[in-house]
């Protein structure tokens, strides 16, 4: 399979605009692929980011991968845009949060609704890694994969 279409095959749409890495996602919280030896980040693939550039996701979700919401900036813009954005937020959610969390996602809610409505601690990249497993793992219960089925 060519790269191109391993990339599509690992995408899926959000609700809000951002298309969502479904495959490997590295120790950061960005999705991996495979590519000339090496695993890389496919938001820098897709942004054509080349090395010392640093791509700034305007959707502040690691996951998307929605060539719209890349763009490439310096280090410091990308600071900047954390601490105009409240960004630097850090949080641990509860298994109800997360069970409650996943309920509502699967029910059509977009990411923000469910933040602000449940009043999260956290931001939506926290979020999706909550929804698809790749954080809270240990809760029981079904983890969202849009288009992907349920697992």
């Amino acid at each position: 399979m060519s790269l191109p279409d391993r990339i599509l095959d690992r995408i899926d749409p959000a609700p809000d605009g951002c298309h969502l890495w479904t495959g490997a996602v590295g120790q950061g919280g960005y999705g991996n692929t495979y590519f000339e030896g090496k695993y890389v980040n496919v938001h820098r693939l897709i942004a054509g980011a080349v090395k010392g550039d640093v791509v700034r996701h305007t959707c502040d979700v690691k996951l998307c991968c929605n060539p719209h919401h890349l763009i490439i900036g310096t280090q410091q813009d990308n600071i900047d845009d954390m601490v105009s954005k409240g960004r630097q937020k850090k949080g641990a959610l509860s298994d109800e949060q997360v069970i409650e969390a996943r309920k509502l996602y699967a029910d059509g809610r977009h990411a923000k609704e469910i933040i602000a409505d449940l009043d999260l601690p956290i931001g939506r990249s926290g979020l999706y890694a909550a929804l698809y497993g790749t954080k809270y793992g240990h809760i029981p219960g079904e983890r969202h994969r849009k288009n992907k089925g349920w697992t």
